[in-house]
């Protein structure tokens, strides 16, 4: 192995100018020729004479050690090493079970160990007497910098600690269940059977255990819900006919606690029930609404810790199929049970006057229906989400004057259940300085507004405000021949996916927008349905992170933004791939607690976890 750059240490350092008695730092032949000392140098480092040496030097070393109790060597050898490491141009991780081996800076750490050690050789009195007025100083500036730079490094640390690989190539899916106890659990649906593995706080593979009360034929899971001290496994499978909802409930060691049949469709020979699942916002109710038919509404409420069903309801739509509204309806479930769906009609410029939503909330009182009326603009994208806290179902979203194409402006609606009349519904346009942030050119573009802008989430405040989170998303399709170079029957199209910039807005309980921010990125894939572009957000109560891929390739530099509640930002490296084999699926993640999220790898059918701690 060798070193990073060859040494300029010592080469000519043999003490011939003193003319000692004491030949044990002569030559050993005493002829011109060049060969090895015959003796294994094991003193430490002294004093040196000039002090124009006393300049670190950087040398591969490997020496004897000789045990010796120096004041603050200790201490200072540490505090060097921390520091190196606060000075990383490249955070990365290094491969499990292998070790890197890089050349030794400064091993016995020379300008430091001279301040206690000079005495052993420092030549004439009025030398020593410099030498260790030089020391005192150096003592007096070194330490309160050595106990600044640890508690920076202990307020700014992170890690970032990669699992034991799994192979995937088989399975059919995979869950992160979450943190439960202190194990990081998975769940795993294979090929033949279900399974479930935890990792410890090392991400090591603690132990895996076969779930054998799930029978693989004719079953199809819906979802697998954490709570605070078990997990539930929500599926459906088919007997005799007969389509059946149940729910398993296990223990953090995946034991079997409880089981129920929450459904029996009965026979449905010509239309199966096509199910889907969704959670509430602590993950005690859920509610699986069956899709199969366009002219009625079938959902079943469920709450997992009484393991009861709270109310089962089947709704006729009168009005669901219209040629003209492309855009699917909104759900969203209160932690009481109440299930809002919202859809949204005449959404063309042609009946602008007649814009308005429908919304059906079904609870344990039956189905109720509220109209509420829109502003004269389309809808480009919204989402619905209903505040526990304040008992209001919320909605923001954003709105073109032309065209659907380009968003001009945001809105925020949010009002009381059960009421027809709105309590705040409120329209705001995108002002010229922040368009052009955004777009990275100036004002006075003939074609206003945002191009390909998507709603991606809604954070809810305590004060009934909200955040907006959206980003700009598109897809190009291209015929084989253009990008293969060749032409084949059927021709294969290729799909482009571009993620990019992403933009924050912070709205008040009044609609007002208080601040925006735009965060600029720019990710490409192909054929892989953006897997490992857009982002993924970690928040707490003071801040929100930005994870994201800067390049969709094999390796790559992974970076962050970090986002205050005023809307400043900053944007950090957060790790680098580079011959780590890791494939990061950002969009994937699970945020465990404040401090911690796991981000999920997949590179040539092995999953890897990635455990970031902050």
């Amino acid at each position: 192995m060798m070193p990073e750059w060859f040494t300029p240490m010592y080469i000519t350092d043999v003490d011939l100018n003193y003319r000692r008695r004491n030949g044990r730092h002569g030559i050993g032949q005493r002829n011109g020729g060049v060969g090895k000392c015959a003796r294994i140098e094991y003193d430490a480092i002294c004093a040196e004479s000039r002090l124009v040496e006393l300049v670190e030097q950087d040398a591969f070393v490997v020496a004897l050690k000789i045990v010796e109790f120096h004041v603050w060597q200790t201490g200072l050898q540490s505090f060097k090493k921390r520091f190196k490491a606060l000075g990383a141009i490249n955070l990365r991780l290094a491969r499990s079970k292998q070790v890197e081996i890089w050349a030794v800076y400064d091993k016995d750490f020379h300008g430091c160990k001279i301040l206690f050690n000079f005495g052993q050789k420092c030549g004439t009195p009025q030398r020593c007497a410099t030498l260790s007025k030089f020391a005192l100083l150096m003592q007096k500036l070194l330490l309160p910098f050595f106990f600044f730079c640890s508690a920076f490094n202990a307020l700014y640390s992170q890690s970032a600690i990669v699992s034991d690989p799994l192979f995937i190539r088989s399975d059919y899916g995979y869950e992160i269940i979450g943190r439960l106890g202190d194990r990081v659990l998975v769940f795993r649906d294979r090929y033949d059977d279900f399974v479930v593995q935890a990792f410890d706080n090392q991400m090591r593979l603690s132990w895996s255990k076969d779930l054998d009360d799930l029978d693989r034929r004719g079953m199809r899971v819906l979802g697998v819900v954490p709570g605070r001290n078990d997990f539930s496994v929500v599926f459906q499978v088919r007997r005799r006919g007969h389509t059946l909802l149940r729910v398993h409930k296990y223990d953090p060691n995946a034991n079997l606690i409880d089981s129920m049949m929450i459904k029996d469709y009965g026979e449905r020979l010509f239309n199966t029930p096509v199910l889907d699942l969704m959670h509430s916002e602590d993950r005690n109710c859920v509610v699986v609404y069956n899709t199969a038919e366009r002219d009625h509404i079938e959902a079943v409420a469920f709450h997992l810790d009484k393991m009861q069903v709270l109310w089962d309801t089947v709704s006729v739509v009168d009005d669901a199929t219209d040629f003209f509204e492309d855009r699917q309806p909104e759900i969203t479930l209160s932690n009481a049970g109440a299930f809002f769906w919202v859809s949204e009609r005449n959404n063309r410029r042609g009946k602008l006057d007649k814009h308005e939503i429908k919304i059906l909330r079904f609870d344990a009182g039956g189905v109720h229906t509220n109209r509420v009326a829109l502003g004269a603009y389309l809808t480009v994208d919204s989402r619905y989400i209903f505040d526990n806290l304040n008992n209001r179902l919320t909605a923001a979203g954003l709105w073109a004057e032309k065209g659907r194409e380009r968003a001009n402006g945001t809105f925020y609606l949010s009002l009381v259940p059960g009421k027809d009349s709105v309590q705040v519904l409120r329209y705001e346009p995108f002002d010229e300085k922040f368009m052009s942030i955004l777009r990275q050119k100036d004002g006075g573009d003939d074609s206003r507004g945002i191009a390909d802008a998507q709603l991606r989430e809604l954070l809810l405040r305590q004060d009934g405000g909200i955040i907006l989170v959206a980003e700009r998303y598109h897809e190009v399709q291209r015929g084989a021949a253009a990008g293969r170079g060749f032409f084949r029957d059927g021709m294969r199209m290729i799909v482009d996916y571009y993620y990019d910039d992403v933009f924050v807005l912070a709205i008040q309980p009044d609609g007002q927008t208080q601040w925006k921010s735009a965060l600029h990125k720019k990710q490409y894939s192909q054929d892989d349905e953006g897997t490992f572009s857009s982002y993924f957000l970690m928040r707490n109560a003071d801040q929100m992170r930005f994870f994201f891929n800067d390049e969709i390739k094999y390796e790559n530099t992974c970076s962050e933004y970090v986002l205050s509640a005023v809307g400043a930002f900053d944007r950090n490296s957060l790790l680098n791939t580079l011959n780590q084999n890791l494939r990061l699926r950002f969009r994937d993640a699970l945020q465990l607690n404040a401090t911690e999220s796991i981000v999920p790898s997949e590179f040539r059918g092995r999953l890897k976890l990635v455990l970031l701690r902050f």
